[in-house]
């Protein structure tokens, strides 16, 4: 991605009837053993390229990363400019626990989230502290279908946001039974 410049057309437009793309961000420093923070981590800007004329048919969407949080992952998005995304999946290896991310930095990202993807109706998010601020954010919205993919409980704040999605018909948490 880091290759392409912005006025050149990227590969990836000659799919035009894609529905599903799936990015992985891979920090080969990681992969092989050494210390993350010698590589730095890719931006927003090195991976918009690869969408470039590719967001029209695109309806879901899987963004992967060992390192990046969740505004990292909601700036990605937003750069990737897909409209009609109605399936949203994150994956990190990065928890932030709900002293980590804040309800007023969660809810910055998660309303840019809404704003990138209007139509989204599925978010699948990595962890339950991903959950603060969600229904500040998504309330009234096309959102009907929560999951977090990693076992956690629902903290009060988490659960008093979700009850603002009135719209929410399904929601999917994994709970621990040590927790």
């Amino acid at each position: 991605a880091a290759g392409l410049r912005h006025e050149q057309q990227s590969l990836l437009a000659r799919f035009q009837s894609c529905r599903s793309l799936t990015i992985v961000y891979s920090e080969e420093d990681d992969v092989l053993g050494s210390c993350a923070a010698e590589q730095p981590q890719p931006t927003p800007e090195q991976v918009a390229p690869l969408c470039v004329s590719t967001g029209v048919g695109v309806r879901e969407l899987r963004l992967e990363s060992r390192t990046m949080g969740l505004a990292d992952l909601v700036a990605c998005v937003a750069t990737l400019r897909l409209p009609n995304v109605r399936v949203l999946e994150l994956r990190t290896s990065r928890q932030e626990d709900n002293d980590g991310l804040r309800d007023s930095s969660s809810h910055a990202a998660l309303s840019a989230l809404r704003a990138a993807l209007p139509l989204l109706e599925e978010l699948r998010l990595p962890y339950t502290s991903y959950l603060l601020g969600l229904g500040a954010a998504f309330s009234g919205s096309s959102l009907t279908s929560v999951g977090v993919s990693m076992p956690g409980l629902l903290s009060r704040p988490q659960v008093r946001g979700l009850l603002q999605l009135q719209q929410l018909r399904n929601l999917e948490v994994l709970a621990s039974p040590g927790e």
